[in-house]
């Protein structure tokens, strides 16, 4: 049988043991607390990671079976005007330009020649651009323009967004690229539109450039030639 104190200090004594008992059992409890909540969290962020990763997945077979649809490298040129890409181009986005505080501008092509290329590939580059452009500003304009030098046609699409940081520049074209900021993560997007306009800038002989500074904006470029070199059945 357990003894029981009977004396007022061995009382006192044994009243401060259990006081220190249930003190160390309650600290003991708050850590274990502390690490289960820490284990919540760290599930919840795996939860989350697995979440965008099916997301991606998901999307990446979505853009995969659209390229099997239609293929990216099947190509059927023909002579077009200018003035007739972007007028179908403001056409295109008139519609989602909902942003009061955003001007989508198109310069005239003055002194632009006619071009012989993939009309539907060119469209969907400068598309990409667009888009990603009026997702990122917030406030001021987007501009698009085109300038020719000799046997090739540049064309930008300049914008007065938040800008991209330079240790994000080498990889913004890669599959599945995300810029880290605030929109960027309000604005999830597939992160293959940038991947694939460099691809289809490949396919009709070019390539694309990038300008951008946080906080100052960004410039995507692209550079085709003006006649593409076409298989010898092409429409002339």
């Amino acid at each position: 049988m357990a003894h029981t104190p009977t004396d007022p200090a061995e009382l006192l004594r044994a009243l401060e043991q259990s006081r220190a008992e249930a003190h160390g059992l309650r600290e003991e409890l708050e850590e274990t607390n502390r690490g289960v909540l820490a284990l919540y969290a760290e599930l919840d962020t795996q939860a989350d990671q697995l979440r965008e990763a099916t997301a991606l997945k998901s999307r990446f077979l979505a853009y995969m079976s659209h390229e099997f649809r239609t293929p990216i490298n099947a190509i059927s040129p023909a002579w077009f005007e200018m003035v007739d890409l972007f007028s179908a181009l403001r056409g295109m986005f008139k519609p989602v330009l909902t942003n009061p505080d955003v001007n989508l501008v198109f310069e005239e092509p003055h002194g632009v020649p006619k071009l012989f290329t993939d009309n539907r590939k060119l469209s969907q580059i400068l598309r990409n651009f667009i888009s990603n452009a009026l997702k990122f500003t917030p406030k001021g304009e987007v501009r698009v323009g085109a300038v020719c030098e000799g046997d090739s046609v540049t064309f930008s699409v300049s914008d007065t967004g938040i800008g991209i940081d330079p240790k994000f520049h080498q990889s913004i074209f890669e599959d599945f690229a995300q810029v880290k900021s605030p929109l960027q993560k309000r604005l999830r997007g597939t992160g293959l539109g940038l991947a694939l306009s460099k691809r289809l800038a490949g396919v009709l002989g070019g390539t694309v450039q990038m300008q951008s500074a946080p906080g100052a904006g960004s410039t995507f470029s692209l550079t085709i030639p003006v006649r593409l070199e076409a298989p010898a059945d092409a429409d002339g």
